[in-house]
């Protein structure tokens, strides 16, 4: 693991943010369970309806936005995957303070945006909660959010004109990730190989014996990095998916 991957964990309602989530999430993608094609926009999406990530348009390298916005579509993710029974503004809330926790540990310094703008008011109330809760660090390992802070993230989220035409009270659209059988095969190949990792790396052992309670850790850098790759080995069926997404619009 890199010095930037300080572990976090922490449930937030029904979700779970740990490495071991995110760490699905590539596995997913690498089995072929899940899509990721390239995009056109200066964001990413993830669409639970057709299982697809769509990138933003950035290139290499990437930077601390672009790794913890990586972070915020994962989340969004493993919401789909779980099958979380959840509103889509507490899906975005969820997924804001993955966000933020995430550039707070690759940027410590990173600076509260200015008053004002509904997404520079959300993401100051994110990065509260971040250090109210001390999400990051060992003693914020497991915190409980209160709902009442997650609902009040969600009417923030709510009052950025982005999110205006979101019902409040609409139920997220996630119904889960199928697999093939030879999808299945591949992911099930991924997690054993990762248990098989943990038990003969040193660095796992020795991160196990230090927060013997907590024993999710964040993923490494080059495993977020790799959650994206996939597109490059499918840009003959990006143009195919991303067509698809336009006409169900």
């Amino acid at each position: 693991m890199t010095q930037n991957c300080t572990p976090f964990v922490f449930p937030l309602g029904p979700f779970q943010v740990n490495s071991v989530e995110y760490d699905k999430v590539s596995d997913y993608i690498e089995s072929g369970a899940i899509d990721v094609v390239p995009g056109k926009a200066k964001f990413s999406r993830y669409i639970p309806q057709r299982d697809t990530f769509i990138t933003r348009n950035s290139n290499p390298p990437l930077d601390e936005s672009v790794r913890s916005s990586l972070v915020h579509e994962c989340t969004h993710a493993i919401s789909d995957i779980n099958k979380y029974d959840v509103t889509r503004l507490t899906d975005e809330a969820a997924a804001y303070i993955a966000q933020l926790t995430y550039a707070l540990l690759l940027r410590p310094s990173l600076p509260e945006p200015p008053i004002g703008l509904p997404v520079d008011n959300m993401m100051r109330q994110s990065m509260h909660l971040v250090n109210k809760y001390e999400l990051g660090s060992p003693a914020g390992y497991g915190a409980m959010i209160d709902q009442r802070d997650i609902a009040d993230l969600a009417r923030a989220v709510y009052a950025i004109p982005d999110y205006h035409n979101i019902d409040p009270d609409a139920k997220l659209a996630a119904n889960g990730v199928a697999l093939s059988d030879e999808q299945l095969e591949e992911f099930y190949r991924r997690q054993m190989q990762r248990l098989i990792n943990q038990d003969t790396s040193g660095t796992d052992a020795s991160l196990k014996a230090q927060y013997a309670s907590y024993e999710d850790y964040v993923t490494s850098d080059n495993e977020l990095l790799t959650l994206f790759d996939s597109y490059r080995a499918k840009e003959d069926r990006a143009a195919e998916v991303v067509a698809r997404l336009s006409d169900d619009r």
